[in-house]
């Protein structure tokens, strides 16, 4: 009885460290996508702006 009463709170523990992982990772995702998202159109418009005359 013993060990089963372990194995259940083994398992809350592991269930308890993903809901944790899981709140971190939701709060870094809220600021992931809008990083992305400026990245890729700063260096899609850049690649289509006209080259820069020399000198200039």
């Amino acid at each position: 009885m013993n060990e089963k009463n372990t194995v259940k709170q083994e398992e809350q523990k592991e269930a308890l460290n993903r809901r944790e992982a899981l709140k971190k990772l939701g709060k870094h995702s809220v600021y992931t996508a809008p990083a992305l998202m400026t990245l890729l159109f700063s260096t899609k418009v850049s690649a289509l702006s006209p080259p820069s005359p020399p000198g200039g």
